[in-house]
């Protein structure tokens, strides 16, 4: 299925039960980016607190407010970037032909 074609055609999945059309990919695909890309501002976000905790010192208040700053970790876990990537690579490989 070429990607021209892909918005009106739909395309089994491997155990040939499930369907899976162009607009659901490009749906999930969307939201996995949106994803990846909120989890690398959280990324970011806790390496300048951790950086401003070692430039500003160990102050009780302003450690206070800097891990008030600090956002949790939505998964907890290192392999999140993997788990993007591996859903990615999935969408990826039922849009193509």
């Amino acid at each position: 299925m070429s990607e021209s074609t892909c918005a009106t055609q739909s395309r089994k999945l491997e155990d040939g039960d499930s369907l899976l059309n162009a607009e659901y990919c490009n749906a999930i695909n969307k939201a996995l980016l949106i994803g990846l890309a909120s989890f690398g501002e959280i990324e970011r976000v806790i390496d300048n607190v951790e950086g401003a905790k070692l430039v500003l010192g160990p102050d009780d208040k302003t450690l206070s407010i800097l891990n008030a700053c600090r956002p949790l970790h939505p998964t907890g876990s290192a392999e999140t970037v993997g788990i993007f990537a591996t859903a990615l690579h999935l969408i990826y490989l039922l849009r193509r032909e």
